[in-house]
């Protein structure tokens, strides 16, 4: 899919991103528990404002909900984020989020 562009006006138009209360609960507490979570959120976020339709998607119902995994970068030691949301021509509506260590295993491997 490509960013949104209205009436090929030429300007990419960015989504806004919602997240539900539950989100929002899980998003603070790993604001505590993962010293670079913010930095991986916001890149995350930059990621799906401009271009919503990564990872896998399942229809259910009448809704397309998507399940995106972010990796971790064992340099930058961020967190694995993966989210579970839906999204519109306006917002990316985020309803669940899980971060994690990186796969010690992966860590220092590039």
């Amino acid at each position: 899919m490509t960013p949104h562009n209205p009436a090929g006006s030429g300007w990419q138009v960015m989504r806004s991103i919602v997240l539900d209360n539950a989100a929002r609960d899980a998003s603070d507490s790993y604001e505590d528990e993962f010293p670079r979570f913010d930095d991986a959120w916001r890149a995350l976020e930059w990621l799906l404002s401009r271009n919503p339709d990564q990872g896998v998607s399942r229809l259910v119902g009448l809704t397309r909900y998507y399940l995106y995994k972010q990796d971790s970068d064992p340099y930058a030691l961020t967190p694995v984020i993966t989210v579970l949301y839906t999204f519109d021509d306006n917002s990316v509506f985020i309803h669940a989020i899980k971060a994690s260590e990186a796969d010690r295993n992966q860590q220092g491997t590039a």
